[in-house]
């Protein structure tokens, strides 16, 4: 039966009245495909790998399927949906689940799948490239496919033919151990064939395994072998062009044979090459195999021509021929840019421009300067963009044009500097080159700023009046401070510019030459001088002013400082305590409204600590001077009286300053006079005192001026026997309370909860589970040690004699007796009880707890609230809620 009957059967199966598709549903089914590459589909002996999914399910079950529509959840995109053709040959990887490829069949008006199909697919790694060559290579490669890499992958997936192509979740293994081998990356194979020099051609053979998995019933994988022969290409190696300056070369660096296969200039490069010279080389270069150039002899052939060349370039070439069809010749060139240096120049000397009529009205800076001459060719560098003026210095600032030209018709008299800065850009135009060349048959660029250094120089022009000596000055004050006096700084002008030059001289009336930083004599009160002040311009043209002024004495105040006293010393006086130069005219003033003449006196048992001001009046221009004495008056220490003390033992740790007297300065220490030990912070543990007395002493010793004071203090420290008392049980239906123990004691005692409670408690209070502490106190209140006593608490049914006992019978007729269901010791022994009372048909009638009415024969809970209830048997259950006991239950009878 062919797949076109199948399908009409299917046809019929599904149509059985042509009005509706019968919906089918016939599972999920799983065929397996272990070889995809013999399939073929439309029967012409040629493989396509088509398969139908009709035909599939009939060939493993049998049986058919009604037509529909196929979909392909994983997308694909190998599946027909209409005729269920799937191309094996269009999925890329083999399965590795049995769901990896899922297709499922909809039939027209049907919800859910008609058939789900899971095609298993064999492992397939591919097939070899035919071998070929002396190595039987299935594919021979550049280790470069491009002239700008040194190593690139060689896709070995390049090594299988292309129908069908391999799967692709398998991984490629080097088959070897060769050092060349890098690594695989994916399908990518990466090796690095050193070079061997002795010329040839330079390759090695990589035998490579590709591993395809497959799961199921075919086999566990699929395994293809090829082999690749990764030929090196030549290397001309990596250039490095060199800038040099023409001043190196002057400087004899270049003057020596260089070999151009130096580092410095090409690196990495095969042994195999040949060189060559560019025209400007002058045979350098003398034969392919010749290396060794030299920079200066190039250099002087350029200068004998052209001295002035800005920049020149001399390239030469290493190159290396392929050594196999499949890679490609290579070629680096080694550039060297030389450029022209810049000479130096300079101003001669300064300009001087003097105001007197006949100065100019500009200047052109470029006169000023003296370019350096070579051979005849003078280097001299006009300004433009690489060489430019520019302002440094003076009193104002000038117009000054791009060529230099400064306008000096308006400046007033002072130095003016400019700078001449010439880039050594100038050389190139200002357009350094971009060099492009050839780096192991790459194309590269270099570009290059000269190395040469720049130039500049300063130009400084001088405008200047005849010398002014000033303007006659009178009734100067000075204060005579110590320092020089500069005389020309106190002579009045004109108020214009005022240029004294150093052939001014200083006389006084007697013709005697006076140095301009004037040093008076030492003196009392003031003194008057009168000098006049001579220049000279040329020789010939005089000024002169006089200058009278006088000099006065300072004011002294000395200098201060600081000083400790205690409040108990002696008087003394502050001037005594200033240093230095100090004047007897002055007054102190200080804190607390302090006022004293001179000498100052101080009492520190009444003085305040503060700073002490010792003012001395100003004399003339002299101001008023002040010096500070900083006083500390320390308070004399108190550590008060001798005294007695009686303490508890049981008081434990004792805060000794709270012994002290409220006058008494709290800053000291105490310490136990017969160990001189420190008592920590001032706390006394009496705990660990063995004596009845005990021997304190309190001290004060502040470190400062004070001396140090101190107290005795006798403890006498009282001990009270502890009680007897042994540990106590009860039942917890006693509600047994601190009365109900027997202590043996022939004094007053008292209850703790603990060791450090402060709290006493109660003779009521109700017992526990826990431990106790009690101690015997004295009439004068102290306290013995605490004794623990631990209680036992039994809880219902612990202990024969611990059982609940409730009233068996409630008669509630107003007689006082039995009225009431009276839980008794229960409801004292668990304050949060509940309890619930049901009639003889387990009817809830009572629900209670602590503050609730007792029962008494009347229902509190609906639907029987306050029914009189009748006579009978009630039962109860008593819920006490102290997390320990459980509920119990019990009956009585309720008499009416």
């Amino acid at each position: 039966m062919n797949r076109l009957q199948r399908i009409l059967i299917a046809l019929i199966l599904v149509m059985p009245y042509g009005i509706h598709a019968q919906c089918e549903d016939k599972g999920t089914v799983t065929i397996t495909i272990c070889d995809m590459t013999v399939i073929d589909g439309d029967g012409d002996t040629f493989p396509d790998g088509i398969i139908n999914l009709y035909d599939e399910y009939f060939n493993a079950t049998g049986d058919n399927v009604g037509i529909g529509t196929w979909n392909d959840p994983n997308f694909d995109f190998v599946l027909d949906p209409n005729t269920g053709d799937v191309n094996l040959w269009g999925l890329s990887n083999a399965s590795e689940a049995a769901d990896d490829y899922t297709y499922i069949l909809y039939q027209n008006g049907c919800p859910d799948p008609a058939l789900i199909m899971n095609v298993i697919l064999g492992a397939f790694s591919g097939t070899a490239l035919p071998p070929s060559g002396p190595n039987s290579v299935n594919a021979q490669v550049c280790n470069s496919e491009s002239p700008c890499t040194d190593i690139e992958p060689y896709n070995l997936f390049e090594a299988l033919q292309t129908t069908p192509s391999p799967h692709l979740n398998g991984s490629w293994i080097y088959e070897g151990s060769s050092p060349s081998f890098v690594e695989i990356d994916g399908s990518d194979l990466y090796v690095d064939i050193p070079y061997r020099p002795g010329g040839g051609i330079i390759e090695e053979t990589f035998t490579l395994t590709y591993v395809v998995p497959g799961i199921g019933s075919c086999t566990p994988e699929s395994r293809t072998n090829v082999r690749v022969s990764v030929v090196r290409r030549p290397s001309t190696g990596e250039s490095n062009p060199a800038a040099i300056c023409e001043q190196d070369i002057i400087n004899g660096i270049y003057d020596v044979d260089i070999s151009l296969s130096n580092d410095l200039y090409l690196l990495d490069e095969d042994l195999e090459g040949t060189w060559s010279g560019s025209l400007n080389t002058v045979g350098e270069v003398s034969n392919p195999a010749d290396q060794l150039v030299n920079i200066r002899n190039i250099y002087d052939n350029l200068i004998s021509t052209n001295p002035r060349f800005g920049y020149e370039i001399f390239t030469f070439k290493y190159s290396a021929k392929k050594r196999s069809g499949v890679c490609f010749d290579s070629e680096t060139e080694i550039p060297f840019i030389i450029f022209e240096a810049l000479r130096p120049f300079g101003q001669a000397q300064d300009r001087i421009v003097c105001r007197d009529g006949t100065q100019p009205a500009s200047i052109d800076l470029l006169d000023e300067l003296v370019f350096t001459t070579e051979n005849g060719i003078t280097y001299d560098y006009q300004p433009g963009d690489q060489a430019h003026w520019s302002f440094v210095s003076g009193p104002a600032t000038p117009a000054i044009t791009t060529a230099g030209v400064v306008d000096i018709s308006g400046l007033g008299v002072g130095t003016y500097v400019f700078r001449y800065d010439v880039d050594a850009s100038i050389n190139c135009s200002g357009n350094c080159p971009t060099l492009s060349y050839k780096s192991n048959e790459c194309d590269a660029s270099f570009s290059s700023a000269t190395p040469c250094g720049s130039e500049s120089a300063l130009v400084t022009v001088v405008i200047t009046d005849p010398l002014y000596a000033g303007e006659d000055t009178a009734n100067i004050e000075l204060c005579m401070d110590g320092a020089p006096i500069d005389l020309i700084s106190h002579l009045a002008t004109n108020g214009t510019a005022v240029y004294r030059g150093s052939n001014g001289e200083w006389t006084d009336g007697l013709g005697n030459v006076i140095p301009n930083d004037f040093v008076a004599a030492p003196l009392v009160g003031s003194q008057t001088y009168n000098f006049t002040y001579t220049t000279t311009n040329n020789g010939s043209c005089v000024d002169e002013a006089q200058l009278n002024f006088t000099v006065f004495e300072p004011s002294f105040a000395g200098v201060g400082t600081s000083i400790e006293f205690c409040s108990d010393a002696a008087a003394f006086n502050l001037f005594d305590l200033l240093t230095g130069t100090k004047s007897s005219n002055g007054t102190w003033s200080g804190p607390g409204g302090y006022s004293e003449s001179f000498m100052g006196v101080f009492d520190p048992n009444t003085g305040v600590s503060g700073d002490y001001v010792y003012t001395v009046p100003a004399n003339g221009p002299c101001a008023a001077e002040e010096a500070i004495v900083s006083v500390t008056v320390n308070p004399k220490p108190e550590a008060g009286m001798d005294f007695n003390v009686t303490l508890c033992q049981s008081e434990g740790l004792v805060d000794l300053f709270l012994l002290l007297d409220s006058a008494t300065d709290t800053d000291g220490d105490f310490y136990i006079t017969s160990s001189n030990t420190l008592v920590d912070q001032g706390i006394l543990d009496l705990v660990t005192v063995s004596n009845s007395t005990l021997g304190l002493e309190y001290r004060i010793d502040r470190g400062n001026t004070c001396t140090p004071d101190m107290a005795a203090i006798q403890v006498s420290i009282t001990t009270v026997e502890a009680p007897m008392v042994s540990d106590q049980s009860y039942c917890i239906l006693e509600g047994a309370t601190l009365q109900s123990v027997n202590v043996n004691s022939n004094m007053d005692f008292v209850w703790y909860e603990s060791l450090e409670s402060d709290e006493v408690l109660s003779a009521d209070s109700v017992l526990k589970n826990k431990t106790y502490y009690v101690a015997n106190v004295d009439p004068n209140g102290c306290e013995s040690v605490r004794v623990p006593m631990t209680v036992t608490i039994f809880n219902i049914g612990a202990a024969n004699n611990c059982k609940p006992n409730v009233m068996d019978g409630v008669s509630p007729n107003n007689d006082g007796i039995n009225d009431v269901l009276d839980l008794g010791d229960l409801e004292n022994a668990f304050p949060d009880f509940q309890i619930t009372i049901y009639n003889r048909f387990g009817a809830k009638v009572y629900k209670g707890r602590t503050g609730t009415p007792y029962f008494s024969g009347l229902s509190n809970i609906a639907p029987s609230l306050g029914n009189d209830l009748p006579s009978g048997v009630y039962f109860f259950v008593f819920e006490p809620n102290d997390n320990i006991n459980g509920a119990f239950q019990d009956t009585f009878y309720l008499s009416k």
